[in-house]
């Protein structure tokens, strides 16, 4: 999972502004020479220290239309446009700009240039600029960590290992480490990413991304029980977690531990933000996992659904639970409650793949093969990649005589049968997605 990554960069100018005036005698100064760019630059540059960024912007602007070759002028408006996140206006503006001669401002320079482009998403013009300014500044800790970062993010996975290890060996951190084990995750090297990972939770135990990302490179690379030892600490340490708590669920489900799994994502379910969450993205788990749901589950989650009549994904994980629990009972009497709450999960969003599939197998179970046919039909096309639900389709489809488009399913689920290897895979391709899910949440 990749750690919060960001593009260190110090904007701040050196000799645009004098030390002892104040934005009042700078307005003054102004209002005394309103075509002054130097008068100008000074108090645009006041408003910029002050942080009053919008202020300032319109005021450079002047100090840049009074002087265009101005470069001071033109520099300091760069930083306040990069500062308002005015990326492509930056990038206009410091273009005439040539690379200072002077040492400190040449470094100011590279690292505004770098800033600008990865605003502009162009990561390797600013891995680029970032390794310019590195090699001004080669003992700059902070300079080599941000250096490595731009590197990393555009895919330079080499570089940005030396750059790191750089920083590193002017001074380890968690930071550093944590970054290190993104890079060699992305490199491949599990083995050495989960070293960076556990070195940096040894240098800052108290640090929840760091916990999380060794858990998951664990989880990723199916070593379970050390992933599930590191969760369940870290679910002690950070009881407000919904990002431990869902991982420790996700590693419970891994070694099939599904009740204590299921317990777990119920707890996460509790917290604040944290029932949409598992809804959203483990609301096929909690249907699917390996027993029959608890009764205790059913009610939880249905008392849930009740609490929020108006969301899709309650009603659909509600009415797959309550049908998952009466099929495996055989109980085909009882298949008026899940049906209705799956109509109302279609009804509310038609799109939902949790409500159309499972509305699809709750006409099927109840022998509704018109109804079934519309909703599977439905369901796989937004679940193609599901073997279950293009078996479904091609029962229902044999049941209508439709032997045709029966084959046809039968086809489209040998493919995903390809893609997935075996029918235990479907478990890694849900937990895969919410893995991603996970790992995204970390990201600024």
């Amino acid at each position: 999972m990749k750690a919060i990554l960001f593009l260190y960069c110090s904007l701040a100018l050196s000799m645009a502004a004098p030390q002892n005036i104040s934005i009042s005698d700078a307005q003054a100064g102004v209002e005394k020479n309103p075509k002054d760019a130097q008068a100008l630059l000074t108090l645009g540059a006041l408003y910029d220290r002050a942080g009053q960024f919008e202020q300032a912007a319109p005021i450079l602007e002047r100090a840049v239309k009074a002087a265009p070759s101005l470069a001071a002028a033109r520099m300091e408006l760069a930083v306040c446009l990069a500062r308002l996140h005015r990326y492509k206006e930056a990038a206009v503006t410091l273009d005439p700009v040539a690379p200072p001669m002077d040492s400190p401002q040449l470094l100011l320079y590279r690292r505004l240039k770098a800033s600008i482009a990865s605003g502009n998403k162009d990561d390797a013009a600013a891995a680029d600029e970032m390794a310019k300014a590195l090699e001004l500044a080669r003992g700059d800790r902070g300079l080599a960590f941000a250096t490595a970062v731009a590197q990393f993010r555009a895919g330079r996975l080499d570089q940005a290992l030396a750059s790191a290890e750089k920083s590193k060996g002017i001074q380890d951190s968690a930071d550093i480490e944590n970054l290190i084990g993104d890079i060699q995750e992305r490199r491949g090297d599990s083995l050495a990413a989960v070293h960076g990972y556990q070195t940096a939770v040894a240098l800052a135990p108290d640090n929840e991304e760091y916990r999380l990302s060794l858990a998951l490179e664990l989880l990723r690379h199916h070593t379970f029980e050390p992933a599930i030892l590191v969760l369940e600490q870290g679910s002690k340490q950070f009881p407000a977690s919904l990002r431990m708590r869902v991982a420790l669920g996700l590693g419970y489900f891994l070694v099939n531990r599904d009740s204590d799994a299921t317990a777990t994502l119920l707890g996460a379910m509790r917290l604040e933000s944290g029932r949409a969450f598992v809804l959203d993205y483990l609301g096929d788990l909690l249907i699917d996992q390996g027993d029959t749901p608890d009764t205790g589950v059913v009610k939880e989650v249905c008392a849930d659904a009740d609490a929020h009549p108006d969301s899709a994904m309650a009603q659909a994980v509600c009415g797959g639970l309550l049908l998952r629990a009466q099929a495996d009972q055989a109980d085909a009497t009882h298949y008026d409650e899940p049906l209705a709450r799956l109509r109302k999960a279609v009804q509310l969003a038609g799109d939902n793949a949790t409500a159309r599939c499972q509305l699809g197998k709750a006409f099927e179970l109840n022998q509704q093969w018109k109804d079934a046919r519309q909703q599977m039909e439905e369901c796989v096309r937004l679940r193609p990649d599901s073997t279950e639900w293009h078996y479904r389709l091609s029962r229902i489809y044999v049941r209508l005589g439709l032997g045709d488009l029966a084959k046809e399913q039968d086809r489209l689920r040998a493919e995903a049968d390809q893609k997935l290897a075996a029918q235990s895979q479907q478990r890694y391709a849900t937990l895969a997605r919410f893995l991603y899910a996970l790992g995204s949440k970390s990201e600024p």
